[in-house]
């Protein structure tokens, strides 16, 4: 497939997970125009503006820590790290979002962290699709701009 046709076909699917996310969140009380629009897996609206429910992710099938020959993944109820070679430094580390199976990464730091330098403190989004068995967690890329995330996080973990 030529780049050009490539690209307009990831455009398109982007603005369609974008567009169904939107559809999909609301504030709990019948808006759909409040804040970003999004929820968070606890059905809470406004994520990204302090409307994020701190648990230890009881609801959350990704909280804890997987394992995946040199990497570790790590997941609290709203922020992520990839550690690569098991140093203790963060190759990738920032907040995320799910929407039913679609997992969205933003980077905010990191040694190999993916920041958009024409938004300051904006991070190059990576869209992902979840599946956990037993102790198996499988993210699938759906569309990262990212060539160092995508490496990272598009593989199967182990549960540590």
């Amino acid at each position: 497939m030529r780049p050009e046709a490539r690209n307009a076909v990831m455009m398109t699917l982007f603005s369609l997970i974008m567009l169904s996310m939107l559809s999909c969140g609301n504030d709990g009380r019948g808006s759909s125009t409040s804040g970003a629009g999004l929820q968070n897996i606890y059905g809470e609206g406004n994520v990204g503006e302090g409307n994020v429910r701190e648990q230890t992710g009881v609801n959350n099938p990704l909280v804890g820590t997987w394992v995946a020959g040199k990497y570790t993944l790590t997941f609290d109820s709203v922020a992520y790290s990839v550690d690569f070679n098991h140093d203790s430094s963060p190759d990738n580390r920032g907040n995320y979002i799910m929407s039913g199976n679609l997992v969205i990464f933003t980077d905010s730091g990191g040694l190999k962290a993916c920041i958009n330098s024409a938004t300051i403190g904006g991070g190059v989004s990576g869209y992902y699709t979840y599946a956990v068995s037993g102790n198996t967690l499988t993210l699938s890329l759906v569309y990262d701009q990212c060539n160092g995330r995508a490496a990272s996080l598009g593989r199967a973990y182990t549960r540590k």
